[in-house]
C-alpha cells in the first residue's frame, strides 16, 4: 500500500508563494507591453528600407506555404507568413508550415556553404581520391568556375559509365 506524502503550506508560505506568482504576471505583462511596442517600431524602421516579395518555398511538402521576405538591398532581412487579411474560417490564411519558415535559417544559417570548397587530396576522375581521408582531409576554397567545371566533369564520366 502506498501512501503519498502531502506537504502542507503554512499562511506565510502561501502569501509568499502567493505574492511571488502575481508579481510574476505583472512583470510578464509589462515586458509583454515594452516588447510588443519595440516591434512595432522595429517594424516600422525595417519597412522603411525594404521591399516584402513572396519567396518560393523549398520544402516540396505539396501544403503551398505562403513565405515572404523582407529584401533590402538584395539581402532578405525579415520573414513572415501570411498577413493580407484577417484569419477566419470562411477565408483562412495561407501559412507557412515550420519547414517553410525555417528558409530563413538555411540562408542565414552559421553552418550553411558560403563558397565552393574541396578536400585538398581529392582529384577527379574516380581513382585516387583517397577514401580513408574522409572526414580527416583538410578543405580548400575553390572558385565557382573550379566548382562548376568539377561537378559537371563529374557528372559526365559518372553517366559514362
Amino acid at each position: 500500500m502506498e501512501h503519498k506524502v502531502q506537504r502542507m503550506l503554512d499562511r506565510r508560505q502561501f502569501t509568499s508563494a502567493a505574492l511571488a506568482a502575481a508579481a510574476a504576471l505583472e512583470l510578464s505583462k509589462r515586458t509583454s507591453g515594452i516588447r510588443a511596442a519595440k516591434a512595432q517600431e522595429v517594424e516600422a524602421i525595417t519597412e522603411a528600407r525594404g521591399e516584402w516579395k513572396t519567396l518560393a518555398c523549398l520544402q516540396s511538402c505539396g501544403g503551398r506555404c505562403l513565405n515572404k521576405g523582407l529584401v533590402s538591398d538584395g539581402v532578405i532581412v525579415r520573414q513572415k507568413t501570411d498577413d493580407t487579411h484577417p484569419d477566419s474560417q470562411e477565408f483562412p490564411q495561407q501559412r507557412g508550415c515550420l519547414r517553410g519558415r525555417a528558409i530563413s535559417e538555411m540562408v542565414f544559417g552559421a553552418d550553411r556553404i558560403k563558397y565552393p570548397m574541396k578536400r585538398k587530396n581529392w582529384k577527379p576522375g574516380g581513382k585516387d581520391f583517397h577514401p580513408e581521408l574522409r572526414g580527416i582531409d583538410e578543405w580548400e576554397r575553390i572558385s565557382w568556375e573550379e566548382a562548376i567545371k568539377y561537378v559537371a566533369g563529374e557528372t559526365k564520366r559518372i553517366y559514362e559509365t
